[in-house]
């Protein structure tokens, strides 16, 4: 588990904490705010080579027995997921159809969600390992797909033509919009900038975008120096990163890094 960054408030700690935990393949993230003031106290980014009872352990010990949690958010980013309409929803149909899709996952815990507003239902997969060792650390916390934070806090409007874009490390979560409908909801896991970008591309080309009417909102692990970035902005005009709810100038590291984790907290969705 390599550290990326992290960030702790001079501040006295207050005494009810609200935490939001970011969890996916190769990432993990959580933030740690005020739950009456809503500043920041703290944050902790790290890359993970591979997930297992040790670094499960190593990271969650970041979090003090001794502190009071009002509520606790976790988000996993499972690329193992799979979506039914809301008109053919089964329990039974949408673990059959994830089965099919992602055949022999022992270790696995298959969970579903529905997303009314968009009508659908999520089936997806979380290693038996972490969901296991989070529940059991908080046991009254709420785990969802990274997807539920995305949706929170879109526009109220003017959606059309827009890819709202969650990075993480080697991994792309989308939400594609046209004519204000959803069309594409999924992940992308890539090893180079080309790859991304192919992917990209090749959105665009089945929704039938134009390169100069679409728009890249972005967040997550992504700035102006990114490699990431330079890629995205040599063919796509307009790319923009998504805004934060909340101010984390403090922090010195841009808002948009905590867009996903700042959409998990209960005072936000």
């Amino acid at each position: 588990m390599k550290p990326l960054f992290s960030f702790r408030s001079s501040a006295e700690a207050p005494q009810k904490l609200d935490v939001a935990i970011g969890l996916s393949a190769k990432l993990a993230s959580y933030v740690i705010v005020d739950a009456v003031a809503g500043n920041p106290v703290e944050l902790s980014f790290f890359e993970i080579d591979n997930w297992n009872q040790n670094t499960v352990s190593a990271f969650l010990d970041h979090f003090s027995a001794h502190s009071e949690y009002s509520s606790v958010q976790v988000s996993y980013a499972s690329p193992q997921h799979t979506l039914l309409p809301i008109s053919k929803y089964e329990k039974i149909a949408l673990q059959n159809q994830l089965q099919l899709t992602f055949p022999f996952q022992p270790n696995s815990i298959l969970l579903q969600e529905s997303y009314a507003d968009w009508q659908f239902y999520l089936g997806y997969l979380v290693p038996a390992t972490i969901f296991k060792a989070v529940e059991s650390k908080f046991p009254a916390c709420q785990i969802k797909h990274s997807f539920k934070s995305m949706f929170n806090n879109l526009p109220a409007n003017n959606l059309s033509n827009t890819i709202f874009i969650e990075v993480g490390i080697q991994q792309l979560d989308l939400l594609v919009f046209r004519a204000e409908q959803l069309v594409f909801c999924g992940t992308f896991q890539y090893t180079t900038e080309q790859d991304a970008l192919y992917f990209l591309l090749k959105i665009c080309q089945e929704y039938s975008f134009e390169l100069t009417e679409v728009r890249l909102q972005l967040s997550g692990l992504i700035d102006y120096s990114s490699k990431l970035y330079a890629e995205l902005s040599s063919y796509f005009l307009n790319v923009t990163f998504r805004t934060n709810s909340k101010d984390w100038t403090l922090t010195n590291y841009p808002s948009h890094y905590f867009t996903l984790l700042t959409n998990s907290l209960p005072c936000v969705s």
